[in-house]
């Protein structure tokens, strides 16, 4: 639904989806890998291990991710601000993981936490790749949702073969 509405508006801006696209076909087809194509459904069997809240928490320590990736692959300067800030922002994630329990260390779903950490590395990676891009952000948007939805449907496929259920509800 979120392809067809952002083609549409595309569309409706009268921009053209394919000369975007020739521009740089490569890093559209890595950035719709990364989101919608894996980043969905791997924060999906975050939501699925975990309660919302604490998915949603350790999720959004994207930021934090994209503040350390940055300094990787870009070779932006990370600060002792950036740095305390990851920490404290990291350890608030081991608090919400453990409910609180942080002498135990036990988490409700290690795998949860897991995939829900694993989203936060495919988001910042996301906007690492697509940083560069100049193209108008509707378009781009647009084009990298076209490029991710094979990807989401095979995933869709193989949950549905895996689960036996091929009915049609849930498409």
């Amino acid at each position: 639904f979120a392809t067809l509405m952002l083609v549409t508006v595309v569309w409706w801006q009268k921009r053209s989806l394919l000369e975007a696209y020739k521009k740089s076909p490569k890093r559209y087809w890595l950035a719709g890998m990364l989101n919608p194509g894996i980043y969905y459904p791997l924060l999906f069997l975050a939501y699925q291990e975990l309660p919302a809240q604490q998915a949603q928490s350790i999720n959004y320590s994207w930021a934090l991710m994209l503040t350390l990736m940055s300094g990787i692959f870009l070779k932006e300067k990370i600060t002792k601000k950036d740095w305390l800030a990851c920490l404290v922002g990291y350890f608030g994630v081991v608090v919400i993981a453990t409910s609180g329990d942080l002498t135990s260390l036990n988490f409700q779903s290690t795998q949860g936490v897991m995939f829900a950490l694993a989203s936060t590395v495919l988001w910042a990676g996301y906007w690492i790749v697509s940083r560069k891009n100049n193209e108008q952000p509707v378009t781009a948007m647009a084009l990298n949702f076209i490029c991710g939805l094979p990807i989401v449907l095979i995933v869709m496929l193989i949950s549905k073969v895996i689960s036996g259920d091929m009915s049609m509800s849930g498409w």
